[in-house]
């Protein structure tokens, strides 16, 4: 019987990931719900998040963290009828591999004090019960649904005939029916699973829905009509308040070709520089991507070189183009210090 393989989890993997977590794991929670998790990792780009295939299907998976200082594991899950093959060990030893060529020195997990048979195998992994206080505190309160959401509601003004907002519950219909368009989007972010599943929706909505409770100041914004209707998105990622952030964004087809994106884009800086007080703002373009590197060239922004081999995707490594501005030194400020 051959082996099964564990290699990088992909967006196609996600609907499967999910059914094995909510199977393996019994925790209502939304911040531990899969797809939230799911998507709050594929946010970190780290490359930490491995599944286990056995003749084409996924049947464990297992995400890891590493900050420098110490790695950590979490949501080990295989299968239940996968189980005491040796996969679960296997899934372990790939993490632990890659945790360690990238200088990690100690790997630190969690296991509920209950769960005695999970003990047993970590322990028979090497893992010692450590005496420590395990301690957390939830930083973003999740009531689970939409509701009194404390936060200034966004409006920014471009023209007469787009605006940006918040992201809302109510714009599902409008990601599913863009983003399923075609695999334009897929094929230009690295980010934007082909098909886009509600699961998919979901997940990127309930973010959004975090950070509008967490009452700081937006970072992803919905891109509208006139008729208040979501067409596209704009906004920041790894964004470090005060000093830097990368942009990204998408529009619906049907409304290319009208510079919308330039001046969406020329405001998001705006915002970024004088709201969040940003230095420099950057953007990674993947080869091909022409229409994108014109919109930032339209705005300032300069090409600073070319990050080789830089991601990947499936099996494939892409270049990516890399861009800069860097905040102005004059002009007035539409927006006040926060």
């Amino acid at each position: 019987m051959p082996d099964p393989v564990v290699r990088p989890f992909e967006s196609r993997d996600r609907d499967h990931v999910v059914h094995i977590l909510r199977r393996v794991f019994d925790d209502p929670r939304g911040w531990n719900a899969p797809d939230n998790a799911i998507a709050r990792k594929l946010k970190m780009q780290d490359g930490l998040f491995f599944v286990s295939e056995f003749e084409e299907q996924i049947v464990g998976t297992v995400m890891a963290g590493f900050d420098g200082v110490r790695g950590w594991i979490y949501s080990l899950a295989i299968v239940p009828e996968f189980r005491r093959r040796g996969y679960a060990s296997q899934l372990m030893n790939f993490a632990e591999g890659v945790l360690r060529d990238r200088g990690c020195k100690k790997l630190n997990l969690q296991v509920r004090s209950s769960n005695d048979s999970v003990v047993q195998f970590y322990q028979k992994l090497g893992f010692e019960v450590e005496n420590r206080v395990s301690m957390g505190k939830l930083l973003s309160p999740h009531s689970g649904t939409s509701d009194s959401i404390p936060f200034e509601v966004a409006h920014l003004a471009i023209g007469d005939d787009i605006f940006l907002t918040e992201i809302r519950p109510t714009d599902k219909p409008a990601f599913l029916e863009y983003l399923n368009d075609s695999d334009v989007f897929f094929r230009n972010l690295l980010q934007m699973p082909y098909p886009y599943h509600e699961s998919d929706a979901d997940s990127w909505i309930e973010i959004n829905l975090e950070h509008q409770r967490s009452g700081d100041a937006l970072t992803n914004f919905a891109i509208r009509d006139n008729e208040d209707l979501l067409i596209g998105c704009c906004g920041f990622k790894d964004c470090v308040a005060g000093h830097r952030a990368e942009i990204g964004y998408w529009l619906a087809t049907p409304y290319w070709g009208r510079g919308l994106m330039t001046r969406v884009v020329g405001r998001m800086c705006e915002y970024g520089f004088e709201k969040l007080r940003l230095k420099r703002i950057s953007a990674h373009v993947l080869a091909g991507n022409t229409a994108s590197e014109r919109v930032l060239r339209k705005n300032a922004f300069q090409q600073e070189g070319i990050l080789r081999s830089y991601y990947r995707k499936g099996e494939e490594f892409l270049d990516a183009t890399v861009y800069s501005r860097l905040k102005s030194t004059s002009g007035n400020s539409r927006f006040s210090n926060p």
